[in-house]
């Protein structure tokens, strides 16, 4: 009766479930001439909202580097996103108008 009690509290999924991890630093590099207060405003993300899993951390991806094309007109070169400590350091790279594309 006592186990009864504790999972009708306890839903399977609730023990499965991570907690949410934040977003910890957002950085840029390469931005020069861009205003980044605009550019950090138009992203999908911002520093204090949470991703509770990898997989929509990585799902964001895409929705980043469309906005940082759509603000700034140049193309994210890199996004990489690092979990430390519980937390997301996300790092974007835009590429600069006289640097060269890789072939």
């Amino acid at each position: 009766m006592l186990l009864f009690a504790w999972f009708s509290q306890h839903p399977a999924g609730a023990a499965a479930q991570k907690p949410s991890n934040p977003v910890g630093a957002i950085d840029f590099y390469g931005y020069g001439g861009i205003d980044i207060d605009k550019l950090r405003a138009a992203l999908p993300i911002h520093v204090g909202d949470t991703f509770p899993s990898y997989e929509e951390e990585r799902a964001t991806s895409p929705r980043i580097k469309e906005a940082i094309l759509k603000v700034t007109g140049r193309p994210a070169v890199a996004v990489v996103s690092v979990a430390v400590e519980g937390q997301y350091l996300l790092h974007w790279a835009v590429r600069n108008d006289d640097e060269e594309v890789p072939a």
